[in-house]
């Protein structure tokens, strides 16, 4: 198995400390994009990443504070594309 970057693992540090980011319990999770209504399986840490994607952009796009930089968002993104190509394709992509 693969090492995860650090760039990725810092990241996710970083995205922990936002008010609106959730780290969801063991399991598996669908989601689904908003514009193409494709739907995708993820396990708990891949839904987390991508829930904190959403949350991240639907704050940038209505002008409020993201809570950490861009350079943020960029790592969650290709830190699920790292654990699940598919995901990030369908997804957010």
């Amino acid at each position: 198995m693969a090492q995860t970057k650090k760039s990725y693992l810092n990241a996710y540090d970083k995205a922990k400390t936002t008010s609106y980011f959730v780290e969801v319990p063991e399991g598996k999770y669908i989601a689904r994009n908003p514009f193409t209504r494709v739907e995708v399986e993820l396990n708990a840490l891949e839904y987390t990443i991508y829930r904190f994607c959403m949350m991240w952009y639907a704050r940038y796009e209505r002008g409020l504070s993201t809570e950490t930089p861009v350079q943020t968002f960029d790592n969650m993104r290709y830190y699920l594309m790292a654990l699940n190509v598919n995901a990030y394709m369908e997804l957010l992509d």
